[in-house]
């Protein structure tokens, strides 16, 4: 008989930070953005960042603020931040409080800041994708994470404080993250997203990029964004001058 048990895993999920504005108005804002990438966020696990939203005080305030949340196409699933009395009235409210030092996931809306981008939660990387350490990292002793097998969909690896080298090709619907560079040997189809911690100078280097999104630091590009002239080519993605690019290698 199979057993019941309780684990955890990593998930990424959208942060959005409400500002100091009425929430109607904070919505209307967020389904401009939304509309340029619908797909990317149907469904999608997301956080209120209410630190700002003072006029968030009672349950009935936070019940409103998931309905036009969800009106939007996004789930709701908890908040970030605010006092105890904005905490205790969510929690009411069926919207449990998390620590603001949970990672966000890049996504097209620019409420929502890097960590990953998903459409779902993502399991904690199965057993058959093996990654081992390996000397390099960020120079501060941390190594870097290697995986030597195809990161199937449905996948998320990070490399926490270091680097995360791919050896083979990245599926459609994986998500590969590092706090230092990500490299990846073979075709990226899915999410990458580098210098998760907001290094700047963290990159992406693949064969062939497919990608359904990168990002470095925050800023990103989806699929639709991404020039023709480099799709399917081995490329580099970077921040240059304060905007993400992608070169040609």
């Amino acid at each position: 008989m199979k057993e019941n048990r309780i684990s955890g895993a990593m998930v990424t999920v959208l942060v959005i930070r409400l500002a100091r504005e009425p929430v109607a108005d904070a919505v209307a804002s967020l389904a401009e953005q939304i509309r340029t990438s619908p797909s990317f966020y149907r469904n999608a696990p997301a956080l209120l960042e209410v630190t700002a939203a003072s006029e968030l005080r009672s349950a009935e305030d936070f019940r409103a603020a998931r309905e036009a949340v969800q009106g939007l196409g996004l789930v709701a699933v908890g908040i970030q931040g605010g006092s105890p009395t904005q905490r205790q009235a969510a929690l009411v409210a069926g919207l449990p409080s998390f620590p603001a030092s949970a990672r966000p996931a890049a996504g097209p809306a620019g409420q929502s800041e890097a960590a990953a981008a998903s459409q779902r939660p993502r399991k904690a990387e199965p057993a058959a994708e093996p990654a081992a350490p390996v000397a390099g990292g960020l120079g501060n002793g941390t190594p870097s994470r290697l995986v030597t097998q195809n990161v199937r969909s449905g996948t998320q690896i990070y490399a926490e404080g270091g680097d995360l080298i791919v050896l083979a090709s990245v599926s459609a619907g994986a998500e590969v993250i590092a706090d230092g560079h990500v490299h990846i040997y073979g075709a990226l189809r899915g999410r990458a997203l580098a210098g998760a911690r907001g290094d700047a100078d963290a990159r992406i280097f693949c064969r062939a990029l497919e990608a359904e999104l990168v990002s470095v630091a925050g800023q990103y590009l989806v699929r639709e964004d991404i020039p023709e002239a480099v799709q399917g080519r081995a490329a580099t993605v970077l921040i240059e001058n304060d905007r993400l690019i992608i070169r040609e290698q």
